[in-house]
């Protein structure tokens, strides 16, 4: 029975080790991420960080995130400034942004969503300010609209853009109460507000000087920030005037233009938008935005935004590596250049180079399967002062091999993302395990022994006892034959 005890506690203990061990890992983890949740909810006067919050319409929405739901899968070079901002941000831990900037949203359907295709209503701000632990005090937040609120609906329209329209329509005096929805909210939260006037489009008057269709509503966002003292950044004013400093071919960089077969895409036959931008020029108003934010003087916008000048000289010539060469998966990579604003992917089409992607980040994947007769890349940096040279062309084949090298110099590697410290504990837990089975195993064998031996004391325990009790019975039998003869031995005597 003890060793069945010391048996019981011994796997006890392994078990608990194990399962001790683990937990504190674990709760190590569960800490952290309890200290997180902690730390997002201080005031921001409490932590060392600011958030900002972004609400806006088309013209600041990230179009590359949002790509499966507003596009068919293949590559649109719309953009919205959203883009264009990580590129500023020096220190994202101690400036983080956050938004939900959404393409046809007025300020109306923004708060309450579009009636005429909603059963419930949807209030985007409400989920925006709840995002990463929620709006703290001392928290900002940004808010553009403009683009789609003044578009009225009329019979021109079909049936559904018509009820589209009419939901986003609000006339200046609406537009005003809104927008005083979003001041009301940022006050009850204690949040630092910055209004932003609508972007201007590409539009002149009879003398060709830039104008803006959406004067009246910037005039209502001025009028605001004067009677409610918060930020504001002017972007009908600075984009009008950087528009004025461009000519139409370099406006045609700004704005989504693009010429028939340029894109091998679904904007393969062109395009002529004077409303909506490119990356090119996403970027560009992102620069105007972050020029702004660092003139409220606030000291997480002037620390942790970089300059907003635009260089001087054109971007380096991009040196280009292949990160990855896969039948499906093909990723090429290149170094940062502060100079380059926008980088154009290129592909080799039947002979023609086509654009397959502009992006101001310094990396490209496609996952379209393996055309050895199409195979050649190449990327090109661009900047407001011009573009760079080509950079060297790169080979999609089962080397890797860039096209002016005699041998491979591009090493193809495999992105592998594990968990360190999971394997740690599951090889140690399995390990625990293991030792404790080894153990349970020796143990049951000794075991075993132990009882085979103890079987074979009790065998010997038991004929020892078989020849006592032969003994005693002899002994009896003497005495009793002792007895006898006595009793002969008396009755001679009385004879």
């Amino acid at each position: 029975m003890k060793k069945k005890k010391l048996l019981s506690m011994l796997m006890m203990f392994v078990i608990l080790s194990s399962t001790v061990f683990s937990g504190l890992v674990f709760a190590d983890e569960t800490e952290s991420e309890s200290a997180v949740v902690e730390e997002e909810t201080k005031p921001a006067t409490e932590r060392g960080y600011r958030q900002l919050y972004i609400a806006g319409d088309s013209t600041v929405f990230d179009w590359e995130t949002g790509k499966d739901a507003y596009n068919t899968g293949t590559y649109n070079p719309k953009a919205g400034w959203l883009q264009g901002l990580p590129m500023f941000v020096t220190d994202n831990q101690a400036l983080r942004v956050h938004h939900n900037a959404a393409d046809d949203y007025s300020v109306k359907t923004y708060l309450y969503g579009f009636p005429s295709r909603q059963t419930t209503p949807e209030n985007k701000l409400d989920s925006l300010l709840n995002k990463a632990g929620g709006a703290q005090p001392g928290d900002y937040l940004l808010v553009q609209f403009g683009q789609d609120d003044g578009l009225k609906p009329d019979d021109s329209m079909s049936a559904e853009d018509k009820a589209h329209a009419q939901d986003n329509y609000v006339t200046l005096e609406e537009y005003r109460t809104y927008l005083i929805k979003f001041l009301d909210e940022a006050t009850e939260r204690q949040l630092k507000v910055i209004l932003v006037t609508p972007i201007a489009d590409w539009k002149t008057d009879e003398s060709g000087k830039f104008i803006s269709t959406y004067a009246d509503y910037a005039q209502v966002v001025r009028d605001l920030a004067a009677e409610y003292d918060t930020f504001l950044i002017d972007m009908e004013k600075k984009s009008l005037d950087f528009y004025s400093t461009l000519t139409e071919e370099e406006l045609k960089k700004v704005f989504l233009f693009c010429e028939p077969g340029e894109y091998n895409t679904e904007m393969k036959d062109g395009a002529a938008d004077k409303e909506n931008f490119q990356t090119y020029g996403a970027v560009q108003m992102a620069r105007l935005i972050v020029e702004g934010l660092k003139e409220t003087g606030e000291e997480y916008f002037v620390k942790n935004l970089s300059s907003a000048a635009l260089p001087t000289a054109k971007p380096n010539t991009p040196s280009i590596q292949i990160k990855q060469n896969k039948e499906k998966v093909f990723t090429i990579q290149w170094g940062v250049d502060s100079k380059a604003q926008v980088y154009f992917v290129y592909h080799k089409v039947d002979g023609e180079w086509k654009v397959v992607k502009q992006t101001e980040l310094t990396t490209y994947t496609t996952t379209e399967k393996l055309d050895t007769d199409n195979n050649e890349y190449k990327v090109v940096a661009v900047n407001n002062v011009g573009a760079s040279a080509d950079s060297e062309i790169v080979e999609r084949s089962a080397s890797g091999k860039k096209k002016n090298e005699e041998t491979t110099t591009a090493a193809v590697t495999e992105e592998k993302s594990d968990n360190g410290l999971l394997i740690i504990i599951i090889v140690v837990v399995a390990v625990v395990i293991v030792v404790g089975v080894v153990v349970f195993i020796v143990i049951k064998k000794r075991q075993g022994y132990d009882e085979y031996e103890d079987d074979e004391y009790e065998e010997e325990d038991d004929d020892e006892y078989e020849d006592d009790e032969y003994e005693d019975d002899e002994y009896e039998d003497d005495e009793y034959e002792d007895d006898e003869y006595e009793d002969d031995e008396y009755e001679d005597d009385e004879e």
